[in-house]
């Protein structure tokens, strides 16, 4: 029987390796299949076991197999002893035993390897049952089972997985929430900053000082004037719908011109005839230029255009020109610091 099962395999192309593999019995047992050593296993019912599935994957008669297995056991001709005790406490056919010996991970499912191969190959559980009820005593030495189907091997889906707690929940949302202020608050003071001082978020300090007058009674009264504030490093004063003149109180300041669209811009420079600059500044190109003795004309054909002034490298806080029509003209000139 060991060397027909060997000539098979081996006929077959199958190493002892795929066997063990798609049949679940262990390897020590199915060198003793083809060695035709049966005192290896625990018990008949594990040879039968791993003789069938074995047959059955090499495609031999599995009831012949099945046969010789219970023919030779507990005989010498299959590796026993005659002269020690029954195994299991039985011996040929009639052996049995009382405790459960693990012969493979399927091993709680005798057959042949069809309930086997349904689960390496597809991933799917076979579902076996009792076709013959259990001897009277509760033990025998061969069950008859039958295949009823399989179902598959994949996890249920989650419905018992339980909820965050509320205050998690809750939590989370909040800081989604903060996030989305925070991300909007800045694309404001990047793009429209102008807006924050329209709704007054931008903070005006006026000093008040104290004077005192005399009266024609000789009595004083105290009367609140404001102190005078010190002039903006960059004002605005409007000459026409379309054009403006900016005051720098700086002797070197920069220009910086930022274009949202693609807007026609031309500088002129006081110092030549031709423009230092007339070209389309596409969306998202910010342009510098540098005044000459202090002046410095740019005009713009296009709204999307924002416009700031730095001095000494640093962009001065609170200003920020956005054209109100278009065609627009600004005239920058310095004025004493």
């Amino acid at each position: 029987m060991g060397e027909a099962l060997r000539d098979a395999r081996q006929s077959s192309s199958v190493s002892l390796t795929e066997i063990n593999d798609r049949t679940g019995v262990p390897w020590k047992q199915l060198e003793a299949l083809e060695a035709g050593n049966l005192s290896r296993f625990p018990d008949l019912r594990s040879a039968i076991t791993a003789v069938r599935r074995y047959a059955d994957l090499v495609g031999l008669d599995v009831e012949r197999y099945e046969r010789v297995v219970e023919e030779h056991w507990g005989s010498a001709d299959a590796g026993f002893d005659p002269d020690a005790a029954p195994v299991n406490g039985g011996g040929g056919r009639t052996g049995y035993i009382t405790t459960t010996v693990p012969t493979g991970h399927l091993s709680r499912y005798p057959g042949d390897g069809t309930h086997l191969r349904a689960f390496t190959q597809t991933d799917e559980v076979p579902g076996i049952k009792r076709v013959e009820p259990p001897a009277a005593n509760g033990h025998e030495s061969r069950a008859a089972f039958s295949a009823t189907g399989s179902f598959p091997a994949a996890p249920a889906i989650y419905t018992g997985v339980r909820p965050a707690p509320l205050v998690l929940r809750a939590a989370v949302w909040l800081t989604a929430s903060l996030l989305v202020v925070a991300l909007a608050g800045l694309a404001v003071q990047h793009y429209q900053p102008q807006w924050l001082t329209d709704i007054h978020l931008v903070r005006h300090n006026h000093t008040l000082t104290t004077a005192t007058s005399g009266t024609a009674n000789g009595s004083s009264a105290t009367s609140q004037t404001k102190k005078p504030t010190r002039p903006a490093l960059v004002s605005t004063t409007n000459t026409g719908t379309g054009s403006a003149n900016v005051s720098v109180r700086a002797t070197n300041y920069t220009v910086v011109v930022a274009a949202w669209a693609p807007c026609w811009t031309v500088v002129h420079s006081p110092q030549s005839f031709s423009p230092i600059f007339a070209a389309t500044l596409q969306g998202g190109q910010v342009k510098e230029f540098n005044p000459t003795d202090g002046q410095l004309t740019v005009s713009m054909s296009a709204s999307l255009v924002t416009v700031q002034v730095k001095v000494n490298g640093k962009t001065v806080p609170g200003w920020l020109f956005k054209p109100t029509s278009v065609p627009f003209l600004l005239n920058f000139s310095s004025a004493s610091p």
